[in-house]
């Protein structure tokens, strides 16, 4: 969301002091300002997503193979070892349904802004730009956004 603002706070001013510079030019600089500012974000997240999920999945690993092996050299019943295998699933579950979220947003946001940024070349007009790559790239980017909203603000609600 932060890229979005940004992106229009520098196509605002591109286009009131920029000069010369038209709106498709503009436009063009804004959707080549997101591409790049979301791989960089996307890099900068990943960075520090990933070995806390890891964490995650090595230590839900780790409790359920403990938790299977005490009830099975127990030898007393077999919801211990049912408990530790679901333990182990539903913890690692978890923690790769959070990876597999954060690469579909991330992937929609770089793919979408990629699509604007290659719509067309600074001497064209909006008229000769690739609509097609407008329309999925628009639509990419909203979906995007309404993922990553929808998530954050699932998680404010009590």
């Amino acid at each position: 969301m932060l890229g979005l603002v940004l992106a229009l706070l520098y196509i605002g001013w591109k286009f009131v002091f920029g000069g010369d510079m038209t709106t498709e030019v503009s436009f063009l600089n804004a959707s080549n300002f997101l591409y790049y500012w979301y791989w960089v974000w996307t890099i900068v997240q990943a960075v520090m997503i990933t070995p806390l999920l890891l964490a995650a999945m090595g230590i839900s690993t780790v409790s359920g193979a403990v938790g299977a092996s005490s009830a099975a050299s127990k030898r007393k019943n077999i919801s211990g070892m049912l408990g530790g295998l679901a333990g182990f699933a539903f913890g690692s579950g978890a923690s790769f349904l959070v990876l597999i979220f954060f690469c579909i947003y991330s992937a929609l946001f770089i793919v979408g802004s990629y699509l604007l940024a290659t719509a067309g070349t600074p001497d064209m007009t909006f008229g000769d730009f690739n609509v097609q790559k407008l329309i999925f790239g628009g639509i990419m980017l909203l979906i995007g956004v309404i993922l990553k909203r929808s998530k954050s603000s699932s998680s404010d609600k009590k």
